[in-house]
C-alpha cells in the first residue's frame, strides 16, 4: 500500500529516524536518472538536510503486507537480509519507472505540463513505532525536476505523487513478488491491496498489526465511527501509548513463540512466478 504523505523536514533529521535506517543495514540511497542512465547513491542525513531548501517533505511511504513484514521478522538473521535486499530493489524499481513518467507543470494553475525526470531519497525502516514488525520505505521526491534541453528546473508539483502512485504500487508488487519467489519459492496471493504471502497465518498478521486494532479498540470505547476522520484522531489520540517500542516487539515474540511459526517452513514451495488466484 502506497500513501501520499506530506511531513516536516524535523521528523527526517530525527535521531531515531536515521537509527532506523541504519538497523536495514543498508543506509538512505537517492535513486535518478541521469542522461537515460539509472543513478543510485548512498546519502546522509546531512546530505540530506542539505538538499532541502524547504521544511516540508513530499513522497510516498509504501508498506509492505503484514504478511510479509511477518515472514521477514520470523526468519534467520542472513534471510531477513536477503528480503531487505529485494525489498529495495523493487523500490528502486518501482522509483526508476516513476522517475521518468513525472511532468513539470507550469503556468496557471499547472495545467502546462512537461516531460521530466524525478530523484527520490529512499530510507527503509522494519518496524512501526510500537515495535511491531511493519516493512516499510519512506520515499522524499527532489523538491525540483528536470527537463530535458532546459537548464532551468522545475517545482515538483504534488500533483504527481498522487498521479503516479498506482503505478508505483503496481510495479513494487510485481518486482517484489517475483523477487520472494525466487529467492525463497515462496505463495504470492493477488489482492485488493496487492500482494500478500498466503502460507503465513492470517491470525498471526493480525495479532501483529497492534496499531491498528489499537485505534479500532479507542473508537469502540467511545463509541466512535470507524470514518477517515474518527481515524485520524484516534490515531493523534493513541500515539502517546507507542512511546516504548519494546512492548511491540515481547509481544510479536511471544506470538511466535506460541504459534510455532519460522518464515523458513514456507520456503521453496513454489516455482519463481507462480501467482495464486
Amino acid at each position: 500500500m502506497t500513501k501520499v504523505v506530506f511531513q516536516g523536514l524535523p521528523y527526517w533529521r530525527t535521531d531515531q529516524f536515521w537509527e532506523e535506517v541504519n538497523k536495514t543495514g543498508l543506509g538512505a540511497v537517492e535513486v535518478g536518472v541521469r542522461n537515460g542512465v539509472v543513478v543510485v547513491r548512498a546519502i546522509s542525513r546531512d546530505q540530506f538536510v542539505a538538499s532541502r531548501t524547504t521544511g516540508r517533505v513530499a513522497g510516498w511511504v509504501y508498506s509492505a503486507d503484514k504478511s510479509i513484514s511477518v515472514f521477514m521478522a520470523s526468519l534467520s538473521p542472513e534471510n531477513k537480509a536477503k528480503v531487505l535486499q529485494e525489498f529495495q530493489k523493487a523500490i528502486r524499481t518501482g522509483l526508476v519507472t516513476v522517475a521518468q513518467e513525472f511532468t513539470a507543470r507550469t503556468g496557471a494553475q499547472g495545467k502546462v505540463r512537461l516531460p521530466a525526470v524525478a530523484s527520490f531519497t529512499l530510507a527503509i525502516h522494519l518496524e512501526a513505532k510500537n515495535g511491531a514488525p511493519q516493512l516499510h520505505a519512506h520515499i522524499a521526491v527532489d523538491e525540483r525536476v528536470r527537463v530535458a534541453g532546459r537548464q532551468e528546473t522545475y517545482a515538483t508539483h504534488t500533483r504527481e505523487l498522487y498521479r503516479l502512485r498506482n503505478l508505483f504500487s503496481a510495479t513494487v508488487n510485481h518486482d517484489l513478488a517475483n523477487r520472494l519467489q525466487s529467492s525463497f519459492g515462496v505463495r504470492v496471493q493477488k489482492t485488493e491491496q496487492g500482494i500478500r504471502l498466503s502460507e503465513v497465518p492470517v491470525e498471526l498478521c493480525k495479532r501483529s498489526s497492534q496499531r491498528t486494532n489499537q485505534i479500532v479498540s479507542y473508537l469502540a470505547k467511545f463509541n466512535l465511527p470507524n470514518t477517515p476522520i474518527a481515524r485520524r484522531y484516534a490515531t493523534l489520540a493513541t500515539r502517546k501509548d507507542n512511546l516504548d517500542p519494546s512492548i511491540g516487539r515481547k509481544a510479536f515474540e511471544a506470538d511466535l513463540r506460541q504459534t510455532g511459526f519460522r518464515g523458513e517452513s514456507i520456503c521453496q514451495r513454489v516455482k519463481a512466478y507462480e501467482y495464486l488466484d
